[in-house]
């Protein structure tokens, strides 16, 4: 298997339409990764491109969302299953077809390890520990996390991992993969066992791609400044050689929120300038490594 590069890309709910620009950028001069890693809100965006699709489908996707959450009150978890709908028997078709993609495809997500959490995150008590969890995140406390979630990996290769993605379990895993715990009313079960929001554990798999032994690794957050491995935000990605991987990163040069878009909504007018910021970002980096070489 060829592991020259990959890309991890970062959650951001609707912030992530600038990662699906830059994918589309990567697309539209047929650059294509070996490897796509994601969490939250970046997996679509993701497998899209891991089957060549990213531009093809471009924008019109988040307007989609955002349409379905404004007619739906922001109840994200119609949201994403409504994109899992629509958008994914393209993705399955494509991404397990026969014979199979050779583009790989890790998605994370955050399991649930003993009862007691598994009764708060999947019952009543969801949106409420949800908040705690964001106020936590502000002060950098990760303490629940650490305690209660495991950061797990899905692998449509299977080949690392005891986890595998497939065509059965892909809707539940991307689905689970994006459930922040305080505006998704849905539970998330994968396999029969209880997961939320890649998040909360890997919010940007970069450094797990560089120790799979990538060679040069690109991360694509949502935010401006500096990226996080999750949202409690103790641990930087920085750009460099970690190990003997090289790691890139594309980031916003300024908050999407300025021109529209914001995590649980969007106009339809930030949701081009955002996509068009990101493309543009991601030919400027296309542009540097032709001149690197």
């Amino acid at each position: 298997m060829d592991k020259r590069f990959a890309v991890a890309a970062a959650s951001g709910t609707f912030k992530g339409v600038f990662t699906h620009g830059v994918l589309a950028a990567f697309e539209s001069a047929q650059f294509f990764a070996d490897a796509y890693a994601c969490a939250s809100s970046s997996v679509i965006s993701s497998t899209l491109a891991a089957i060549g699709a990213a531009r093809s489908v471009g924008v019109a996707y988040w307007q989609d969302a955002d349409t379905m959450a404004r007619s739906s009150d922001k109840n994200m978890s119609r949201v994403v299953m409504h994109s899992i709908h629509r958008y994914g028997p393209l993705i399955k078709n494509a991404l397990f077809s026969s014979p199979p993609n050779r583009i790989r495809v890790l998605v994370f997500v955050s399991a649930v390890n003993n009862d007691d959490a598994a009764a708060v995150t999947q019952g009543d008590g969801a949106e409420r520990l949800g908040k705690r969890l964001l106020i936590n995140a502000l002060k950098g406390d990760n303490t629940w996390a650490e305690k209660n979630l495991d950061k797990v990996c899905f692998d449509n290769q299977a080949i690392e991992f005891g986890f595998s993605l497939t065509p059965d379990n892909f809707d539940e895993v991307v689905y689970a993969s994006t459930r922040m715990l305080h505006a998704w009313k849905q539970p998330a079960w994968v396999d029969g066992k209880p997961c939320i929001d890649a998040s909360y554990t890997c919010m940007c798999p970069a450094y797990e791609l560089c120790a799979m032994g990538y060679q040069e690794v690109l991360a694509i957050g949502t935010e401006p400044g500096t990226l996080f491995t999750d949202i409690f935000r103790k641990r930087a990605i920085e750009e460099g050689m970690i190990g003997t991987a090289k790691l890139s990163i594309i980031v916003p040069d300024y908050d999407l929120k300025t021109v529209g878009v914001d995590f649980t909504s969007a106009t339809d007018d930030g949701l081009k300038a955002a996509y068009h910021h990101g493309y543009q970002k991601g030919l400027a980096f296309l542009a540097s490594q032709i001149r690197r070489k």
